[in-house]
C-alpha cells in the first residue's frame, strides 16, 4: 500500500518525488528528507493442546469477516514481536502464554495493507480462560487433522510447518501409545524405524546439545577438561552405532537382555529433548 505524502512532517514543505538507491521514493528538497517505507510487521500465534488440536479465531472484522484464522493482529510501536504475539493472543482469546519458539517468518502482499511481514510463534497456554475478545466472535480448538480453511495465506503456511515439525514426534508417540495396547511391530511400523531417519539425520544437532548439556553441567564437569572435538568424535560414533544396530536385520532382538522396544524408550526422551532445539 502506497503512502501518498503532500507535506514534509520535518519542515513542512511540499513533498516530491525521485530516484534514490534504484527506487522511487518521497523526498523533500527543502530539508533533503528520505522516506523509507517498510512493510508492516504482523504476528500470528499456534496455541496446541495435548489433544493434538490448535487453537482458532473466528473473525469478527474484515478483513475476512467470519472466517477462521490464528490468533493475529499488528505489532504496535514500542513492543518486540515476541510481546505483541503474547498481546494479540491475551486480547482475542483472553488466554496468557509463554512463548515456545519462532516457527515461520514470511513476506506476503495484501491488497488492504499492502508489504506485510507474517511472524508466526508458537505459544504455550499458561493461564486464563479461553473465551473470544477484540476482533473475534469465537474461540475453539481444532484437530490438526479437522482444521477449517484459514484467512490467511501466511497462516496456512505456519500451520503446514507446525505440523511437519510434530511429524517425527507424534509418529513415535503413537507407535509406542499401539505397543502399550499390545500391538506388534513388523516391517515399517516398528518404532525403531521413525526413531533412526531422526538420528541419522540430525545426529550433529542431537551431539552438539549433549555436548552443550555435559560441558555445563556441575555433574560432568570433568567432560570440560577434555577437547570439543575429541568428546564430539566420541559422541557422534555412539550415535552412529546405536541408529545402526537398531535399523540392521536381527537387530530387533534384545541387547544387554533389553529388548529394542524398551531400548527406543530410553533413548526417545532425550531425542525427543534435543529435537526441541530445531528451527521449524
Amino acid at each position: 500500500m502506497n503512502i501518498k505524502r503532500m507535506f514534509c512532517h520535518k519542515c513542512g514543505n511540499l513533498v516530491n518525488q525521485k530516484e534514490i538507491e534504484k527506487r522511487i521514493r518521497d523526498f523533500c528538497q527543502s530539508c533533503g528528507t528520505i522516506y523509507y517505507d517498510n512493510p508492516l510487521p504482523v504476528v500470528s500465534a499456534i496455541v496446541p493442546n495435548r489433544k493434538r488440536e490448535i487453537l482458532l479465531v473466528l473473525r469478527e472484522r474484515e478483513p475476512y469477516s467470519n472466517q477462521w484464522a490464528l490468533p493475529s493482529g499488528f505489532v504496535e510501536l514500542n513492543e518486540s514481536v515476541e510481546q505483541a504475539a503474547l498481546r494479540e493472543l491475551k486480547e482475542e482469546t483472553h488466554i496468557e502464554g509463554n512463548i515456545v519458539k519462532l516457527l515461520d517468518t514470511f513476506s506476503h502482499y495484501n491488497r488492504i495493507y499492502g508489504d506485510l511481514i507474517w511472524v508466526t510463534f508458537e505459544i504455550k497456554h499458561q493461564s486464563g480462560k479461553l473465551r473470544a475478545g477484540d476482533d473475534a466472535s469465537e474461540t475453539r480448538f481444532f484437530p490438526v487433522s479437522e482444521l477449517p480453511q484459514l484467512a490467511f495465506t501466511a497462516n496456512r503456511r505456519a500451520v503446514e510447518k507446525y505440523l511437519i515439525s510434530k511429524h517425527d514426534l507424534w509418529t513415535m508417540q503413537d507407535s509406542f501409545k499401539r505397543l502399550e495396547k499390545g500391538s506388534r511391530f513388523t516391517g515399517k511400523n516398528l518404532p525403531s524405524n521413525t526413531l533412526f531417519k531422526i538420528i541419522t539425520r540430525d545426529a550433529h544437532i542431537i551431539t552438539e546439545n549433549w555436548l552443550s548439556e555435559v560441558l555445563t553441567h556441575r555433574s560432568t564437569k570433568h567432560y570440560a577438561r577434555q577437547s570439543h572435538n575429541s568428546i564430539y568424535k566420541r559422541a557422534i560414533k555412539v550415535i552412529s552405532q546405536f541408529a545402526d544396530w537398531i535399523n540392521r536385520p536381527g537387530g530387533h532382538a534384545k541387547i544387554f537382555g533389553i529388548t529394542i522396544e524398551l531400548w527406543v524408550k530410553i533413548v526417545v526422551t532425550r531425542v525427543i529433548y534435543y529435537r526441541k532445539s530445531l528451527a521449524p
